[in-house]
């Protein structure tokens, strides 16, 4: 078996992971390998270590004002929904004025087109 098969399976073998064969394989390697068996032990070395590292336990006062904090900022703003209208940086006259100008003349020319196709003499059948 060579070093790079077993790279990922060394990474896990103290964790209970592996099945009974692959433990197997890999302590056989091990046997021949003297660079996985270092990797092997700098493994167990940071596994102690971090086994020996003091877990900070966070006081009550403090989880409470982290809970305080987070409940004000998950706060809505505003108790009931209301409707407000986007931001609208245009004037008055941009915004009004201009569409219900441009409306009303569209409206005035289709109109009097319409009226002038209906009233005018060449439309009429001759009696």
């Amino acid at each position: 078996m060579k070093c790079q098969e077993i790279q990922f399976d060394i990474a896990v073998y103290f964790d209970d992971i592996l099945t009974p064969a692959e433990i197997t394989r890999i302590d056989e390697h091990l046997l021949t390998c003297p660079l996985c068996r270092d990797s092997l032990a700098g493994f167990q070395e940071n596994r102690n270590a971090l086994r020996s590292v003091r877990r900070i336990v966070p006081s009550d006062r403090l989880i409470d004002s982290i809970r305080m904090v987070v409940r004000n900022s998950l706060k809505p703003i505003s108790t009931s929904p209301s409707f407000q209208l986007l931001e609208d940086r245009r004037s008055w006259y941009q915004a009004w004025l201009m569409p219900s100008a441009v409306g009303s003349f569209a409206s005035v020319v289709f109109g009097v087109s319409l009226l002038w196709l209906v009233l005018s003499p060449t439309n009429r059948p001759q009696l």
